[in-house]
């Protein structure tokens, strides 16, 4: 029993030596390693491997093989510059308090797509780790050194500074996350501020430097002015986009014929069509031009964070303005192709429209049948729609380059100098337009539609690059098409008609005579006088609207026309009263002398069959009267 316990003490006595000179190596060695982590830079990069190269060393590692390393040649060179960068940070006199770190915006701005890498607050993992271990060991009742109990001391300190700086560096990364590529130009000088800044967090300052809460109010007043500049550029862009979305939406042509406000009375004339058409297409343009307006506005906001002056003609952001330009195009475009495209489904209809789009009246002008309009006139004004709908873009002025200033009307002299040497001489007609790479540049007629009176001013404008955009050219002959099918419908419709045209077409006069000439029967008079006499009614009827199988249209809807063929058909009816009268003047003329002996004829007859049959021979007369009657051939004419 006494040996166990001998043995027992002495093995505690060497585990307490063991102990002990273990604690003493790591206190002897825990003062560098704090100091030396202390003496590190607040700030540090904190890498992340690319999708490729962890694919890379995933398949590596499929194989069995190992990588023979986990970084492309280009990603080791950047590595090298870096370790150079932070070598020469750690001089204290060799960089001037201002140096801006090269790599410092594009941490910011996150501009390396290789190798995702963040700014990051040193933690000092191994530093908290002495922590612990010293209160672990403090609690044993193992002396401390003094240096590591002032480390701990600090340690709520030291994370105060990591989570502010982390905060700083995590509202810098929120406030530039979202911007686009255009944007990200316009915070280059906030965000060059907050490098400055930020950069004696990469070396000289430490975590024992007196200044890093002086440190770290400055760097939160950067960060402040760089939150400022993004909220207002995101605010005006979408501000932005918000206009040019409305731009977009906006309805040059109506969805349905039952939006045409202004028509009264059914359907409308063509003429009336295009007056209600023009009417809310000159509305709709004046909606897009206050949105066109007011992107102005928004992009002068923006100057006016950036720089402090709203004057539009900021260097910094000529790029921006070309972007807004571009989009202002493209938001026209949809505009310009949505209202084609509601044009086309007008034209196509039944779905989109509750009744055709304009009437026609068709009416007899012998010997030819007439459409009001002619269909020429509806194709002219349906082809002038398709080009005011690519004129809407007109009023739209174009930005001075660089600037978002409209460009003031030029001299027609100038105009041609800008457009790559011109040569047409005075001789510009009206309307006429001199383009020169993605501007326009109207006169006379043109240029007066949008307030310019001059003729010998010129304004640019959108609409030359909307005559040559593809998906507006394709737009506009699809239109084409549609309305050419159209017409060839109508025009079949009227072919229609012809099958009655020898009502209207023949010589009657011609006819008639020739008719005469073959001594016709009195039965075959009353046949051709009843047929036309039956055309009559049956066409008089349909013009009044009583003819109860409507085998003759008085009203007919061809695609997106109504054709009115009442005058047609009432001019029809005419034509057949008009044969009736004839064939009776004709029969009246040619059979006046036989008529007239027939009733001689029929009065001798009567005055024999009248006389009172006094005697033999008055009845012989009288009986002989009616036998002649019944032989005589002269009434069965």
């Amino acid at each position: 029993m006494c040996l166990t316990l001998r043995s027992f003490t002495a093995l505690g006595n060497e585990m307490r030596t063991f102990e002990t000179g273990l604690v003493q190596g790591w206190l002897a060695s825990c003062d560098a390693i704090a100091l030396r982590e202390l003496r590190k830079p607040l700030l540090s990069e904190r890498r992340k491997r690319s999708a490729r190269v962890r694919i890379d060393l995933a398949r590596h590692q499929m194989d069995g093989q190992p990588p023979e390393d986990g970084t492309t040649e280009k990603e080791r060179e950047r590595d090298r510059g870096r370790e150079r960068e932070r070598g020469a940070h750690r001089v204290k006199d060799a960089l001037p308090a201002d140096f801006e770190a090269p790599d410092v915006t594009s941490l910011i701005l996150g501009s390396d797509l290789e190798v995702a890498v963040n700014l990051s607050a040193d933690h000092m993992d191994r530093v908290n780790g002495l922590i612990s271990e010293a209160s672990m060991l403090s609690r044993l009742e193992f002396t401390i050194t003094d240096t590591l109990s002032n480390v701990a001391l600090q340690k709520i300190k030291f994370r105060h500074y990591a989570d502010e700086i982390n905060r700083l560096v995590g509202a810098m990364k929120a406030a530039v996350a979202g911007l686009a590529p255009a944007e990200k130009a316009l915070v280059m000088p906030a965000v060059r501020q907050c490098a400055i800044m930020l950069r004696p967090g990469f070396g000289p300052l430490n975590w024992n430097s007196l200044s890093v809460p002086s440190y770290i109010s400055d760097c939160g007043a950067a960060v402040g002015r760089l939150q400022q500049v993004t909220s207002q550029i995101v605010a005006s862009a979408r501000l932005l986009q918000k206009a040019a979305r409305a731009i977009e939406a906006v309805k040059i042509v109506p969805s349905s014929t039952a939006d045409l406000t202004g028509v009264s009375g059914g359907v409308p004339t063509i003429d009336e069509l295009m007056t209600v058409l023009g009417v809310q297409r000159a509305a709709a343009v004046e909606t897009a031009l206050k949105q066109y307006a007011s992107m102005v506005t928004s992009l002068k906001k923006i100057e006016e964070t950036i720089t402090g002056d709203a004057s539009g003609k900021c260097a910094l952001m000529s790029e921006y303005y070309a972007y807004w330009d571009r989009r202002v195009f493209k938001a026209l475009t949809t505009m310009v192709l949505g209202g084609f495209s509601r044009l086309k489904k007008l034209l196509l209809g039944p779905t989109d429209r509750s009744e055709p789009l304009f009437r026609v009246s068709a009416s007899l002008s012998v010997p030819d049948i007439l459409q009001t309009p002619s269909l020429h006139h509806v194709q002219k004004v349906l082809a002038e729609l398709q080009d005011d709908l690519v004129r809407c873009t007109i009023p739209f002025l174009r930005w001075e380059d660089g600037t978002c200033l409209q460009m003031e009307p030029q001299p027609i002299s100038l105009s041609h100098s800008l457009a790559n040497g011109d040569r047409r001489g005075d001789g510009n007609p009206e309307g006429s337009v001199v383009v020169k790479s993605s501007q326009v540049y109207l006169i006379g007629d043109s240029a007066g539609s949008i307030g310019v009176t001059d003729p010998d001013l010129a304004v640019f404008t959108y609409y030359s690059d909307m005559l040559g955009d593809s998906q507006v050219e394709g737009a506009k002959n699809g239109v084409t098409r549609i309305v050419s099918v159209g017409t060839t419908n109508i025009q079949r419709f009227f072919r229609e008609w012809h099958q009655h045209e020898r009502i209207w077409k023949v010589d009657r006069q011609g006819t008639l005579a020739r008719f005469v000439a073959k001594s016709p029967s009195l039965s075959l008079y009353h046949e051709t006088m009843a047929h036309y006499k039956h055309l009559y009614t049956k066409f008089s009827e349909a013009a009044d609207g009583t003819t109860p199988d409507g085998t003759i249209p008085v009203v007919k809807e061809v695609d997106f026309v109504r054709i009115n063929c009442k005058p047609l058909v009432s001019g029809i009816a005419n034509q057949c009263e008009l044969w009736v009268h004839s064939l009776g003047y004709v029969l009246t003329s040619s059979h006046r002398k036989t008529v007239l002996q027939l009733a001689n004829t029929v009065d001798r007859y009567a005055m024999r069959l009248v006389q009172e049959p006094r005697d033999l021979a008055a009845l012989k007369d009288i009986l002989a009267a009616q036998a002649d009657l019944r032989e005589n051939g002269d009434f069965e004419q």
